[in-house]
């Protein structure tokens, strides 16, 4: 299932408020109907009723990993779950280690950006891993 930034929310899973911000005001500005969730259990809840297009997550979170939240993605069925298991993940993290960014990609992330990142670094990623 494809989706374009018109047609389906983005997900952002970010602890930080003052960063969750950011992201959202900017992605909103490149045309992304952005949706926000601070942890792990939020963004999962998020999944099922919001069906994004793209979810962009920290790794860092306080109830868990984002790579919790690509298990969550990857391992739906589709069917039962409104989660589709082909969502673009793109993880921005401030982890900047090989090892991390690694697991990241092995565990089903489609990117992985380091923080802090430019603006059009990130939105470059964000657009290449929702491309259909």
């Amino acid at each position: 299932m494809s989706h374009t930034p018109a047609d389906s929310p983005l997900l952002i899973v970010e602890d930080d408020a003052l960063t969750r911000a950011f992201l959202v005001e900017h992605l909103a500005a490149d045309g992304y109907d952005p949706v926000e969730a601070a942890t792990v259990a939020e963004a999962l809840e998020e999944l099922e009723r919001s069906s994004p297009c793209l979810v962009l997550s920290d790794l860092t979170l306080p109830d868990g990993s984002g790579f919790d939240v690509v298990a969550r993605i990857r391992s739906a069925d589709g069917i039962v779950s409104r989660v589709d298991p082909a969502t673009p993940v793109v993880l921005l993290t401030g982890r900047d280690s090989e090892i991390d960014r690694v697991r990241g990609l092995e565990r089903g992330a489609d990117d992985y950006v380091v923080k802090p990142c430019t603006c059009v670094i990130g939105t470059g990623s964000f657009r290449k891993a929702s491309r259909p």
